[in-house]
C-alpha cells in the first residue's frame, strides 16, 4: 500500500504531569545520597537498532558511518557508534539500567516488524517506548538541559546575592575572616559557592527530570497508533546519532533543541531498519504504509540535518552512500555537549 500522511489528522494530548511536593524532594534526596560508577559508553542510538544496520565485515558484522566532524567514512562495529561519555554526567549506571527496561525487549519487536504477515503480534508498546526513549537520551534534550541550568544557576546567585544577602554576608565572614568590602567581593564568593553547589544539583536533577521523561514521553505515546513505514523498493533508511525527528508543516525545526518540542510536533518517525521505521502518531490503529521516493529522501535527508556528529548506512547501500555524499551540505553543525550549569 502506498499512502500519503496527512498530520493535520493528528493531534497530541497533554504530557503527564510533573512529580511534585514531597514526592518530588524524596526522590531527589534519595538521588543525592547514592553513589555508583559512571558508565563512560553512554549510546544515542540503542546497539539493538545499530545492529540492524550490520553486514558480515573484515572486524566481523559492521555498519558503515559518516563522520560530519570529520569528514569521514568508516566501517565499524555498533559498539563504536553513537555514543558520548557523559550525556548523563552523574549516576549513569542506574540510568542504564531504566533504558535496559525497553531495549531488552527490542529484539523481539524488531523481529516482528521484519516480519510482513506478523502485524497481530507486533508489541507495538515496545515501539512507543523505544521512541520515547531516543526522543528522551539524545543530544537536542541534553542541551535544553543545559540551557535550563544556566537559567538556574543565575537566579541561585540572584538569590544569595538578594534573599539570602546576609548569610552570603557571613559565610564570607566565616571564610575569610572579615566582612565582605563591597558587592563584587561578595559576589565572588557567591559565584563560587553557586557553582559548586549548583553543578551537583543540576546533575542530580537531570538524572531525576531524564527518568522522569522517560515516563511521561512514553505515556503519552501510549494513547497513540503507530505505522510502519517501508521504502521503495530498492532503496532504504539510514539512520542518524539523532535518531528520533520531529515534523511540522512550514518549519525545518526537527527537535527541542530547535524548538520544536513534543507537543508542537505534528508526527515523530525514527528508523528502525534499513527497510522500516515507525511514525507515531499514525492515521490508524497500526498499519504498513509503503512511502514514495521523495518521501524517503526527506526523511533521510532529515536525518542527516538532525545528526549530532554520524550517520549509519548498511556498508553495502551504494545508493545512500551517494545520496549522503549529495547531501553533506544539509548537515547543521553539532551543538556543543558542556557542564549542565555551562550554555
Amino acid at each position: 500500500m502506498t499512502a500519503s500522511f496527512d498530520p493535520s489528522r493528528t493531534q497530541w494530548g497533554r504530557l503527564p504531569p510533573r512529580l511534585s511536593g514531597a514526592s518530588l524532594r524524596k526522590r531527589l534526596a534519595e538521588l543525592r545520597e547514592s553513589s555508583e560508577p559512571s558508565v563512560t559508553k553512554q549510546h544515542l542510538v540503542s546497539r539493538v537498532i545499530l545492529s540492524r544496520f550490520t553486514e558480515h565485515g573484515h572486524g566481523g558484522r559492521e555498519l558503515r558511518s559518516y563522520n560530519f566532524v570529520h569528514g569521514t567514512w568508516r566501517d565499524k562495529g555498533v559498539k563504536g557508534c553513537g555514543y558520548l561519555p557523559d550525556w548523563m554526567p552523574k549516576l549513569s549506571s542506574s540510568m542504564e539500567q531504566v533504558w535496559r527496561g525497553v531495549e531488552d525487549r527490542l529484539h523481539e519487536a524488531l523481529d516482528a516488524v521484519a516480519d510482513d504477515n506478523s502485524d497481530d503480534h507486533i508489541p507495538t508498546s515496545v515501539l512507543q517506548e523505544t521512541v520515547a526513549l531516543h526522543y528522551v537520551r539524545s543530544v537536542p534534550t541534553r542541551v535544553v538541559a543545559q540551557r535550563a541550568g544556566v537559567e538556574a544557576i543565575a537566579g541561585m546567585r540572584s538569590y544569595w546575592a538578594d534573599d539570602r544577602r546576609e548569610e552570603a554576608v557571613q559565610e564570607f565572614l566565616r571564610r575569610f575572616g572579615r566582612p565582605p568590602l563591597g558587592r563584587d567581593e561578595l559576589m565572588q564568593m557567591v559565584n563560587t559557592v553557586v557553582q559548586s553547589h549548583g553543578q551537583q544539583e543540576m546533575e542530580v536533577n537531570f538524572r531525576f527530570r531524564a527518568e522522569e521523561l522517560l515516563g511521561r514521553v512514553s505515556q503519552s505515546l501510549s494513547s497513540h497508533p503507530v505505522e510502519i513505514l517501508s521504502p521503495p523498493k530498492g532503496y532504504e533508511f539510514l539512520i542518524g546519532d539523532t535518531p528520533v525527528v520531529g515534523y511540522r508543516n512550514g518549519t525545518r525545526a526537527s527537535g527541542p533543541a530547535s524548538g520544536l518540542g513534543l507537543l508542537a510536533a505534528e508526527y515523530l518517525v525514527m528508523p528502525l531498519t534499513p527497510l522500516h521505521a515507525v511514525r507515531i502518531p499514525a492515521q490508524m490503529e497500526l498499519n504498513r504504509v509503503t512511502i514514495g521516493r521523495r518521501e524517503l529522501e526527506e526523511l533521510n535527508a532529515t536525518q542527516i540535518r538532525n545528526a549530532y556528529r554520524e550517520v549509519y548506512l548498511r556498508c553495502s547501500a551504494t545508493r545512500n552512500h551517494r545520496f549522503v555524499e549529495k547531501r553533506l551540505g544539509e548537515w547543521e553543525g553539532p551543538p556543543e555537549i558542556k557542564p549542565l550549569h555551562t550554555a
